[in-house]
C-alpha cells in the first residue's frame, strides 16, 4: 500500500499454484491446481484488508489500538 501497489497488482507466475507450465505430471502433487484467487481473498478478509486497496480496516485498527498510528493508511 505504501509503495502505490493494490493486490491486484500482484500477478504469480503461473507455476507457483500449478496451473500452465506447473502443473505436475506425477508425485503427490500431481493435477493439483491451487485457487490462488480464493486463497488472496480468503487471507486479505482475514488480515482485516480491503479486498481493493490492501489498506486495513479502521475497525481492526482501532481494535488493535493503532488508529492514530495508521492514519491516513486507512480503509474507511
Amino acid at each position: 500500500v505504501r509503495e502505490g501497489l493494490a493486490p491486484s497488482d500482484f500477478k504469480p507466475p503461473p507455476r507457483m499454484f500449478g496451473a500452465g507450465d506447473g502443473k505436475l505430471a506425477s508425485g503427490p502433487l500431481r493435477d493439483i491446481v491451487v485457487p490462488i484467487d480464493k486463497l488472496a481473498h480468503d487471507y486479505r478478509a482475514a488480515m482485516a484488508w480491503n479486498q481493493d486497496t490492501g489498506k486495513l480496516r479502521r475497525s481492526r485498527a482501532r481494535e488493535l489500538g493503532m488508529e492514530e498510528l495508521l492514519e491516513g493508511w486507512l480503509d474507511g
